[in-house]
């Protein structure tokens, strides 16, 4: 959403983003969040808060976490 909000302002700057799903195995979840910048914010996609946000410099950790909250 923010990437298509923003997507025609090339001032407006926003992280690198990447979608974990429940039936993705953990070696692509790794691979997937260790592309992306540190540290890494984990949010589940069900809620519009931040309940659920996870915060963590280790992309391991990142990764069972982002599965855990799918």
């Amino acid at each position: 959403l923010v990437e298509s909000v923003f997507a025609r302002d090339p001032h407006v700057r926003t992280p690198r983003t990447s979608v974990i799903v429940r039936d993705m195995i953990a070696e692509d979840a790794l691979a997937a969040i260790d592309k992306l910048a540190r540290p890494f914010v984990i949010k589940p996609n069900f809620s519009g808060s931040s309940a659920g946000l996870y915060v963590t410099s280790d992309a391991s950790d990142a990764a069972q976490n982002a599965l855990r909250l799918c």
